[in-house]
């Protein structure tokens, strides 16, 4: 996901490693595996994992920023139906794209899955906490 000034909108977590490898200076940015190796060996294991598993996003990120997911979602703005992103790091392949709310399974667990292309959702489903969604831009949320 990206954000209105350009950057990669990533987890909180995840911004938080790139940030501390950046100002440690121990490492060329586009060096993504280096990167990732220094995240690892200052215990940002979120960040080394996501530097390692998206490629095209910390590239993109590398060169035009990164941006924390900088709140947290209430239990509230999650609904059936909506169309989010999925900041969490438990389906990684889900990590950073849209996802539409396919039911509560909770308080704070819902089941949701990968939106592919206007109202059409993909038949794989997966389980996350409120904490892993972020609510798109709500001039350009999708309404179901």
């Amino acid at each position: 996901m990206v954000d209105e000034e350009g950057k990669v909108v990533v987890p909180c977590d995840v911004f938080e490693g790139i940030e501390a490898v950046e100002n440690s200076g121990l490492a060329d940015m586009p060096d993504r595996a280096r990167v990732a190796q220094i995240a690892a060996e200052m215990e940002f294991a979120e960040a080394a994992a996501w530097i390692a598993e998206h490629r095209g996003e910390y590239a993109r990120g590398v060169f035009s920023g990164f941006a924390p997911a900088d709140r947290a979602t209430t239990p509230a703005e999650i609904r059936t139906g909506r169309v989010m992103i999925y900041t969490g790091t438990a389906h990684p392949e889900f990590s950073g794209c849209r996802v539409r709310i396919v039911r509560r399974l909770g308080r704070r667990r819902v089941e949701f899955g990968m939106w592919v292309e206007e109202r059409r959702l993909v038949w794989a489903t997966r389980d996350g906490e409120a904490d892993d969604f972020v609510p798109l831009d709500e001039e350009k949320e999708e309404q179901p």
